[in-house]
């Protein structure tokens, strides 16, 4: 009997079919439980071709480009590949990336049952792991790369451009009932040594129209998990006091039966 796929790599690529290629042959290389990945790319070139045939990958047309010009966002190209996964856990690298070995072992041996998102620690070249933080005051990790429960209905908000994404994500899963892990084992190596050279990171900043938006999520954020904050606390002050009255009542029913 074939062993199914515990997992789905997604990896949006652009004209970078050398990265491309180390990527997913250290996904290849490197993982221990069974896999699909995902290439996401708006023109399929001979040398993407060539890589299918010998890392055999699906590669799948995301229409986001037209005339080379960005049509989509970067967000709407990871929710059309979490729709093609055939898994329940996707996980979303970029092309530059490499992984350690071991590395969905790691993320993928202890999961509860309502966690939703796992956030990966990453690397660059010469830099040591770490994973982001949003707003560190509240200390809700942010996946920049990460892996994601399809079941659990949550998807990235594709009117952000390029950045604040992922910090989304994670703001609505910590304001419901669906929990975040942090994966610690530093699995994920993004090359950064290669960003300098990226056209995408000059014509694609962070827009002030992403800003706005992040401004009124991050408010939207704060009300409601005051409101979860002020829920829990009225809650355990009920239970609180069921107990304590409960102890009460034992304990006056054993006095009364001397």
């Amino acid at each position: 009997m074939t062993e199914q796929p515990l997992v789905s790599v997604i990896i949006p690529s652009y004209r970078r079919e050398t990265d491309l290629i180390r990527c997913v042959k250290s996904i290849r290389e490197n993982s221990v439980r069974k896999h699909r990945i995902f290439v996401l790319t708006p023109e399929i070139s001979q040398s993407i071709k060539t890589s299918q045939i010998i890392y055999d990958f699906l590669v799948i047309d995301d229409n986001s480009r037209e005339n080379s010009s960005r049509k989509k966002s970067l967000w709407a190209i990871i929710n059309l590949g979490i729709k093609h996964a055939d898994t329940d856990w996707v996980v979303w690298l970029n092309d530059d990336c490499l992984v350690n070995r071991g590395w969905d072992k790691e993320a993928f041996s202890n999961i509860e049952d309502n966690t939703a998102l796992l956030v990966f620690s990453a690397k660059g070249i010469l830099s040591s792991p770490e994973y982001r933080v949003i707003y560190s005051a509240e200390g809700i990790p942010c996946a920049n790369y990460g892996a994601l429960r399809k079941s659990s209905g949550f998807r990235f908000d594709e009117r952000f451009q390029w950045f604040y994404g992922d910090a989304d994500l994670s703001m609505q899963i910590a304001s419901s009932s669906w929990n975040i892990e942090v994966v610690d084992f530093p699995g994920i190596i993004h090359n950064h040594k290669l960003d300098h050279n990226r056209v995408e990171n000059e014509t694609n900043p962070a827009t002030e129209e992403d800003r706005k938006l992040m401004d009124v999520k991050w408010r939207y954020f704060k009300s409601v998990n005051n409101r979860i904050i002020k829920m829990n606390l009225f809650e355990k002050t009920l239970q609180f006091a069921k107990v304590s009255l409960k102890k009460l009542k034992k304990k006056l029913s054993n006095d009364s039966a001397f």
